[in-house]
């Protein structure tokens, strides 16, 4: 047990100073302008920190985010939808936290919603028009956008036609919001 925990809080200051060299990346990379092959260093980097931290547990991500995730997929889905969209998946930002939550997992059930993203942008209205969305997958884009932008729905609309998975993912997003 003791080896054990020695591990972790090698594997944890590790991945820290891989954090820290990323950061150092980063910020050389706007300092100095667009250089190509840095941003790919920098994203590689990035997906290396998510996939340690998800793949040995190193932050539990149904704790930080109060949210159940329907699959690791989903969850996988969802550390990546973030960094994309935040570049920094332990940012907490309820209106995105929500909306990522939903439309990863519209990418776990075969909608291919991540082209869609981008910094700090999702465009909605690019997903329905271009994923050929069933009524429940076009009810759950609607909530993510609730959420997301602070319009208001219908709660019958919304909620009525959702049943097993989809019905919890949206409670989830709705408990994470309200």
């Amino acid at each position: 047990m003791a080896g054990q925990m020695i591990r972790t809080k090698k594997l944890i200051e590790f991945i820290q100073d891989l954090k820290g060299q990323h950061d150092q990346l980063y910020q050389d990379y706007i300092k100095q302008g667009e250089d190509a092959s840095r941003l790919e260093k920098i994203l590689l980097l990035r997906e290396v920190i998510a996939k340690m931290e998800t793949d040995f547990n190193i932050i539990d991500l149904e704790e930080m985010m109060g949210m159940k995730f329907v699959s690791e997929n989903h969850r996988k889905l969802f550390v990546e939808m973030k960094i994309k969209v935040l570049n920094d998946y332990n940012y907490q930002n309820t209106e995105y936290d929500t909306a990522l939550y939903v439309l990863s997992f519209l990418q776990a059930n075969g909608k291919v919603v991540d082209t869609y993203l981008g910094t700090q942008k999702i465009d909605f209205e690019g997903i329905r028009e271009n994923t050929g969305m069933s009524t429940g997958e076009g009810a759950l884009l609607d909530l993510a956008n609730v959420c997301f932008n602070g319009y208001s729905a219908d709660i019958h609309d919304t909620l009525g036609s959702l049943y097993g998975e989809f019905r919890q993912v949206a409670f989830e997003a709705l408990m994470k919001k309200y």
